[in-house]
């Protein structure tokens, strides 16, 4: 069995015991490097529409046929191929993975993909793998609402913004085992930093009006 699988499979079962109240996913976030020379496929892509159907375990799971528009990674991929995400609704039942990708259908994406069966891709770290085209194209962006957790070196993750022209260009120099140049981050202006000392103080303030 691949490692990815692996790995992706003792995610899958951690995450399904977790309870409602915990019902999120987190992460050590991989560098992009890591996460490039990991993949084994990256593609620019448009996803058709899903549908469920039950597995041999008797477990749902997505089913997503996509367009492929570029490979970035891997040769012979053709034209389409078909993603595989446990979870799903099916038959009034419904099964959530926290952190497994999910797709809008028509809105172009960036993949990083391994392989898991004959026919069968799934996005690589989970929803880590996926990126959406901003509507004018000038930015790539991940599910933030879906990550939280910690870099390598086990600081906070903040998750930042990528130019889409830098980054593909990042991207293709990897892909064929260069080095490529990491200045395709760009400031988010919408986002407002709130300090931890900012919070510390404001819970001081409230135990102090109430003594």
């Amino acid at each position: 069995m691949h490692s990815d699988v692996r790995h992706r499979l003792a995610v899958f079962l951690a995450l399904a015991f977790l309870t409602p109240a915990a019902f999120a996913a987190s992460f050590v976030v991989p560098a992009d490097r890591d996460l490039i020379r990991r993949a084994q496929a990256i593609v620019i892509a448009t996803p058709l529409a899903s549908y469920t159907q039950i597995n041999d375990e008797g477990g749902i799971e997505t089913v997503t046929p996509i367009r492929i528009e570029e490979a970035l990674k891997s040769e012979g991929l053709g034209d389409s191929l078909t993603i595989v995400e446990p979870g799903g609704e099916y038959d009034g039942r419904v099964t959530v993975i926290p952190g497994v990708p999910r797709f809008t259908t028509s809105e172009r994406t960036l993949l990083f993909l391994v392989r898991t069966g004959r026919d069968r891709w799934a996005v690589a770290e989970l929803v880590l793998g996926k990126f959406t085209f901003r509507r004018d194209g000038t930015l790539l962006l991940r599910d933030t609402d879906e990550i939280t957790g910690w870099d390598p070196d086990l600081t906070p993750h903040v998750e930042r913004l990528r130019d889409t022209a830098r980054f593909l260009a990042f991207i293709r120099v990897e892909s064929r085992g260069g080095m490529g140049k990491e200045d395709y981050f760009v400031p988010d202006p919408a986002a407002v930093k709130e300090r931890p000392e900012d919070r510390v103080h404001v819970i001081l303030d409230l135990t102090g009006y109430f003594q």
